[in-house]
């Protein structure tokens, strides 16, 4: 796991070049695109902008619509979609263990997004290739899951199937996933996507994916298995042994999240796919685009790649899990509070989130402090998620209180 740390100067210089690598909009005539750069009643102009390169690719406002991982892109900016290929193959070969040239993937708008893509992708591979009706797939996902399984489940007409978790690991029962899939097959479940979690929103844990593929295997199942990382993705694989990662061979995609704890702005999500799977969304309907379009989304800020660019060569991968490694050390301080105090918690060893029970600690004291509840009607749970905001200081003074 290595990537090279750069200064800013570096970092300006090569945003610079790969801009000039665009077709600049004000320097040639560009009369069939569908664009411009920002508003100029608005937004500022470039020559303030010499030392912001994530501003300056705002302004100008690169469109990196399509996929630029394989086949053709529109030649207008390819300079930023070189600039996305390198933060992809960072998140996929540095992080998650993916060898060179088998996987595709593309800057989405986030996890919901990069789990709808996937679910997608292999619905229309099991309906095209295998020539199963929507009907005959199902999408197993735990209770843990985010709701954007459920969305995709609502939008692709596919069938749900929720495991269950009741117990204080988080973790699935192997009896009950095996119930469950048995149940679903004797109802006519002929292939199933299985969207397993790295961080759940309230827990922060993470699937034990071993229990899942020795239920998999022993049924015999056809089967796709897509792992949500959108908040775990930048973080477990720095903490711990992580067996959820693209060299497995059973994992044929990941969704990640720049805008947490990378602190990308919103809307810079990740996804990933093995080859050949994107194609099954490729759509000849955008024959005006070159390459064609096999994203959900369809046009999408190149300035947001620069972004992920910027913040992770910022680092480097050894800053990187050092800065990780800062936001455990003042979790372990919040949870050893905790136990002084004999409280119970759950925590996901390697993940910076800490939940209660709603009847551990006073709300108005978890309120006062603005962890937030799984619901907000009746919560049952309360969650800390500790991010470079939540200082030493804080935490003192929370477990002074309690």
């Amino acid at each position: 796991m290595y990537w090279q740390e750069l200064s800013f100067d570096e970092m300006n210089r090569k945003v610079s070049s790969a801009l000039e690598m665009n077709l600049p909009w004000d320097k040639k005539p560009l009369f069939g695109v569908p664009g411009s750069w920002l508003n100029r009643k608005v937004f500022p102009s470039l020559k303030s902008l010499e030392k912001a390169p994530f501003l300056r690719t705002m302004v100008e406002n690169p469109n990196h619509i399509g996929c630029h991982t394989f086949g053709e892109s529109e030649k207008f900016f390819e300079g930023t979609h070189e600039i996305e290929r390198e933060v992809i193959r960072i998140c996929a070969e540095e992080i998650l263990d993916a060898k060179s040239g088998c996987y595709d993937g593309y800057i989405a708008s986030g996890g919901t997004e990069g789990n709808i893509q996937a679910v997608w992708s292999y619905r229309n591979y099991l309906v095209q290739e295998r020539n199963l009706s929507v009907s005959e797939i199902g999408v197993v996902y735990t209770s843990d899951t985010h709701y954007s399984v459920h969305k995709a489940c609502n939008l692709l007409c596919l069938k749900g199937i929720c495991i269950p978790i009741e117990n204080s690991e988080r973790q699935v029962s192997i009896e009950q996933l095996k119930e469950c899939l048995i149940n679903a097959q004797a109802e006519g479940i002929k292939a199933f996507i299985f969207v397993l979690t790295m961080g759940s929103t309230m827990f922060g844990a993470v699937d034990d994916i071993d229990k899942f593929i020795k239920v998999i295997r022993e049924l015999q199942l056809e089967f796709f298995i897509h792992v949500d990382a959108a908040f775990g993705g930048f973080i477990y694989p720095f903490t711990t042994f992580n067996r959820l990662k693209m060299s497995v061979p059973e994992i044929s995609s990941f969704s990640l999240d720049g805008h947490k704890v990378l602190q990308a702005p919103y809307g810079t999500g990740i996804f990933l796919i093995k080859r050949p799977y994107l194609n099954y969304v490729m759509t000849d309907k955008a024959s005006y685009v070159k390459g064609n379009d096999k994203t959900l989304c369809g046009s999408r800020s190149g300035a947001l790649a620069v972004a992920l660019w910027l913040i992770l060569h910022s680092y480097g991968s050894e800053g990187w899990t050092e800065f990780i490694s800062g936001l455990l050390e003042k979790t372990e301080l919040l949870t050893t509070g905790l136990r002084q105090k004999n409280l119970s918690f759950f925590q996901q060893p390697g993940v910076n989130v800490v939940t209660l029970d709603v009847n551990q600690v006073d709300t108005k004291l978890l309120e006062k402090y603005n962890w937030v509840s799984d619901d907000s009607k009746q919560p049952r749970f309360f969650k800390a998620v500790v991010m470079d905001h939540v200082n030493s200081k804080q935490i003192k003074e929370f477990l002074n209180e309690i």
